[in-house]
C-alpha cells in the first residue's frame, strides 16, 4: 500500500470497476495488465512499463485466474478491463511441472492470479477508519516470543502472560502476536481485552477463522451466542473451506451435534483436544462439572505441545479445579481430591515428554517431505514412519492412501482407504474423496462390479450434495454437462470433481481424458489440498515419455 502525499494536477486516476463482482465477469473477457518487472534496475532516464494482453479464464469471489504473461515485477499492476475500468491487481502466477526423469516445478507465465479491485478497495476503506494493519515487516524473533509467553503460561501464570504479551506488542504489531495476546487474556479471565485482540487479528487477516472462533466464544460464553456478529459465518462452513473445523466446533457448541458424534468427530490429537474442550464448556455451562473437568483433562493431554488448545483448556480445568474443591465437604475429601490432581499433573508431565521426543523424531521427516524434489517412494517411506511416530494422525493416513494410489500401489492403497473410512467422524473433504478413491482403485484394477457396488454404498451414506451429484455421474445417473452446471466456477468443486473423474477415467483406461480432468483439478491452485497432490502426481506420471 503506497501513499502519494502530492498527486500531480494533471494526472487522472482509472476508475475502478467496483460495480461488477468478480464471479460475475464473462469467460474469455479481454484484460490488460501494467507492470514495472525491472524495478530499480531501470534507468533513471526511462520507465520500463511491461504491457501484456490475455483473457480472464475463471473468475470466484477471492481470485480472479487469467492467461496474460507476467513477469516479476509485475505483482502490484494493475489489470484493466475492455472498458478501461481496473478489476483487479496483480498478486501471483501459478506454476507447472515439466516432463522428464526428475519433474521440475516452474512458473507458468501464462496464468495469472488476480486480486480483485473490490478487496483492495475495503483494506484501504478499513485503513482510513483507523483499523490497525499490519505494516508487513517480518519480526523475526515472534516464534521465540511466542514460545516465552507460552511458557510462562505452561505455568500457570496467566495474568503474568498476558502483561508478557501485551508488553511485546508494543515493540511489534506481528499478527500471530496479537492473537497469542488474545489468548492470553483469554485464559487470564479478561474477556474484554481478549475481544479487543481478536477483533484487531480480524481486521489483519480477515480470513482467519480461529481468531472469529473465539469471538464467537465469548459471546456463546455470555450467552449471547444468537446475537454474534460471528455465528452465521461460523456455522456455514462447510468442506470447501479450510476453517471447516472451526465450523464444526461452532455447531458443536450450538448443539447442533450429539455428544458422541462431537467427541469422535476427529482426525487428529490437536482436533481430539478442541472437541473435547467445547464438549467440556457445553458440560460446565449445564452445571456438570465433574464431567466437564474430565473432558478437560482429557483436552490437556490430547493437545498439541505448543497448541492454543493446551492453553485454554489447561486455563479452564484450573477453574473447575478451584470449584470442585469449595464442594468437599471433609479433609479426606480434599486430601482424595488433591492428590488425584497431582497424580493428573504427573501424567500432564510424562505426556508431555512423550509428545516433546515424537515431535523431535517427527521433524526432520517433515522437512523432508516439504522438499519439493523427494520421489513419491520416498515420500511414501516418510509418510509411514511419521505414522509409526504419530498413529493418531489420520491425516497421515489419508495422504499415504492417496499416495500410494498414485504410485499405483494398490493393495496398500486400499488398506489404506479402508483404515481411514472404517473412522466414525466428521464429513470432511478428505474423508468423501477417499470415499470415491476407493471403487476408483477397485475399478483400475478391473473390479468393475465391486467398484460400482462400492460406489453405490458411498452414495447411500454420503449427505453431501456436490459428492453425491459426483458419485451419481459417475455411476451413470448424471450427465457430465449437469455435473459441470453444479460446479459452476467453484474451485473446491472442481478440484474434487476433476480428480475423481480423472481417476475414473484412467480405470476405464482413456489416458487423454483423464490427462484433461486432472490439467482443469491443477487449474484450481488449491495446491494444499489432498485430491490436488492426487492429481499432480498422477498427470506428472500420465504425461512421462513410455520408457
Amino acid at each position: 500500500m503506497l501513499k502519494i502525499d502530492q498527486v500531480p494536477a494533471d494526472l487522472k486516476p482509472l476508475p475502478l470497476g467496483l460495480m461488477t463482482a468478480p464471479q460475475d465477469i464473462p469467460k474469455l473477457s479481454r484484460i490488460l495488465l501494467l507492470g514495472f518487472p525491472l524495478g530499480r534496475r531501470t534507468q533513471d532516464t526511462s520507465v520500463n512499463v511491461s504491457v501484456t494482453h490475455g483473457h480472464v479464464r475463471r473468475s470466484v469471489e477471492n481470485l480472479i485466474q487469467v492467461d496474460a504473461s507476467i513477469y516479476s515485477g509485475n505483482s502490484g499492476g494493475p489489470i484493466i478491463d475492455s472498458r478501461g475500468m481496473v478489476i483487479g491487481i496483480v498478486s501471483g502466477v501459478a506454476l507447472d511441472w515439466s516432463q522428464g526423469i526428475v519433474p521440475m516445478i516452474s512458473p507458468r507465465w501464462d496464468m495469472g492470479m488476480i486480486l480483485p479491485i473490490a478487496k483492495a478497495v475495503k483494506f484501504l476503506e478499513e485503513l482510513k477508519a483507523g483499523k490497525v494493519k499490519w505494516n508487513g515487516i517480518l519480526d523475526l524473533s515472534v516464534t521465540d516470543t511466542i514460545k516465552k509467553i507460552g511458557n510462562t503460561a505452561n505455568q500457570g501464570r496467566w495474568a503474568e502472560a498476558m502483561t508478557l504479551a501485551d508488553d511485546e506488542l508494543k515493540k511489534s504489531l506481528q499478527p500471530a502476536l496479537v492473537m497469542a495476546a488474545g489468548m492470553m487474556h483469554f485464559c487470564a479471565g479478561d474477556s474484554k481485552g481478549a475481544q479487543q485482540l481478536f477483533t484487531q487479528h480480524l481486521s489483519m487477516d480477515a480470513d482467519n477463522h480461529q481468531a472469529r472462533l473465539m469471538l464467537y466464544l465469548i459471546d456463546w460464553l455470555k450467552n449471547e451466542n444468537t446475537d454474534s456478529v460471528y455465528r452465521q459465518d461460523l456455522l456455514t462452513l462447510d468442506w470447501r473451506s479450510p476453517y471447516e473445523f472451526q465450523g464444526f466446533l461452532a455447531r458443536v457448541l450450538e448443539r447442533q451435534i450429539d455428544e458422541s458424534a462431537a467427541l469422535n468427530g476427529w482426525y487428529d490429537e490437536a482436533e481430539k483436544s478442541w472437541l473435547h474442550y467445547m464438549v467440556g464448556l457445553v458440560r460446565f455451562k449445564q452445571g456438570d462439572w465433574a464431567e466437564s473437568e474430565k473432558l478437560m483433562r482429557e483436552a490437556v493431554l490430547a493437545a498439541d505441545m505448543e497448541g492454543w488448545e493446551f492453553y485454554l483448556a489447561r486455563a479452564k480445568l484450573e477453574q473447575l479445579q478451584k470449584l470442585r474443591r469449595k464442594l468437599l465437604r471433609n479433609k479426606e475429601q480434599q486430601t482424595a481430591y488433591n492428590n488425584d490432581v497431582n497424580a493428573f499433573e504427573e501424567t500432564v508431565q510424562k505426556t508431555r515428554a512423550e509428545k516433546e521426543s515424537r515431535m523431535g523424531q517427527a521433524a526432520p521427516l517433515m522437512a523432508k517431505l516439504q522438499e519439493e524434489s523427494t520421489e513419491i517412494r520416498d515420500k511414501l517411506q516418510t509418510l509411514e514412519k511419521l505414522f509409526e511416530i504419530k498413529p493418531n494422525n489420520y491425516n497421515t493416513l489419508a495422504i499415504l492412501a492417496l499416495l500410494s494410489a498414485a504410485d499405483e500401489t494398490w493393495p496398500k492403497a486400499l488398506e489404506y482407504t479402508r483404515d481411514y473410512l472404517k473412522r466414525e467422524s466428521r464429513q470432511n473433504s478428505i474423508r468423501m474423496s477417499l470415499g470415491l478413491l476407493e471403487p476408483g482403485i477397485l475399478r483400475y484394477q478391473g473390479l468393475e462390479d465391486e467398484a460400482r457396488s462400492r460406489l453405490k454404498e458411498y452414495s447411500g451414506r454420503t449427505m453431501d450434495p456436490w459428492y453425491l451429484t459426483i458419485s451419481e455421474y459417475l455411476l451413470g445417473k448424471k450427465t457430465e454437462e449437469a455435473l459441470k452446471l453444479q460446479a459452476g466456477e467453484s474451485p473446491e468443486n472442481l478440484v474434487t470433481g476433476h480428480t475423481a473423474l480423472g481417476f475414473w477415467a484412467e480405470g476405464s483406461g482413456d489416458k487423454k481424458e483423464a490427462i484433461k480432468h486432472y490439467k482443469e483439478a491443477l487449474a484450481s491452485f488449491l495446491d494444499n489440498w489432498p485430491d490436488y497432490i492426487f492429481a499432480k502426481e498422477r498427470f506428472i506420471r500420465l504425461k512421462k515419455p513410455a520408457e
